[in-house]
């Protein structure tokens, strides 16, 4: 699909979920994405998700490929114009962060109307929790990246994004033992779980927002070398 027609997707998704979650209790709500789905009833963590995951799903889609279809096709002439195709892949890890700035900037820029709206409530943490919204996205689109060199971009399309939704609901349960939160990539970016909203009883301090940095930040350096031995052993020249 035409990049153009998806970005005007992804953009569609993000203001979607800003009239969305005009009625949700938050602390955020000039940056509600930023709140992410609390620990409630099914009911009401289905209202938040299917809020929260919009431009998650549309980012997911929009990326849908975007390394695969090089290695096997036109990116192969971009890939001989480098001495190693570890070089290249690291160039597209970059260009993948940069757009993902733009995608997260453009987001908050939407977001922006609510100020319009009297919704202008941030909590102290809302830097660090949006550093640690960014690299969620980031890792995500990044080990989607690295199944489509196993897998058909489809099928990683799918099982990222059964990953997200699945972890997000069946980690839901107060009193669990605090690794079990940090399985969910979901999680790390969400302001319910880290307790930096405090505005009521959604908030819970399920993990600690230094630690899900660190952690991203790790899975991401794995994500990139995994990615680099494998495009080593492609036959893509």
């Amino acid at each position: 699909m035409n990049k153009k027609i998806m970005f005007a997707y992804v953009i569609a998704m993000m203001t979607m979920q800003l009239f969305f979650s005009r009625d949700l209790n938050l602390s955020n709500t000039i940056f509600p994405f930023l709140d992410g789905v609390p620990i409630a009833t099914f009911a009401l963590e289905f209202k938040y998700l299917s809020t929260w995951y919009l431009p998650i799903f549309g980012l997911t889609m929009y990326y849908q490929g975007r390394l695969s279809n090089k290695l096997n096709g036109y990116g192969i002439l971009q890939i001989t114009r480098y001495n190693s195709k570890q070089v290249w892949l690291l160039k597209e890890y970059v260009l993948l962060f940069i757009e993902l700035l733009v995608f997260i900037g453009c987001q908050c820029l939407i977001n922006l109307i609510r100020v319009f709206w009297g919704q202008t409530n941030v909590t102290n943490g809302m830097g660090i929790l949006l550093f640690s919204y960014f690299l969620m996205i980031y890792v995500i689109i990044s080990l989607q990246s690295l199944l489509e060199m196993f897998l058909n971009s489809r099928m990683a399309f799918l099982i990222v994004n059964i990953y997200i939704v699945f972890s997000c609901i069946s980690i839901s349960e107060k009193g669990l033992p605090k690794y079990i939160y940090y399985l969910s990539l979901s999680n790390y970016g969400m302001g319910f779980k880290e307790n930096l909203g405090k505005l009521n009883r959604l908030y819970t301090n399920d993990l600690n927002i230094q630690v899900s940095i660190f952690i991203l930040v790790v899975l991401e350096v794995v994500v990139i070398i995994a990615s680099a031995l494998k495009v080593k052993k492609m036959d893509v020249i």
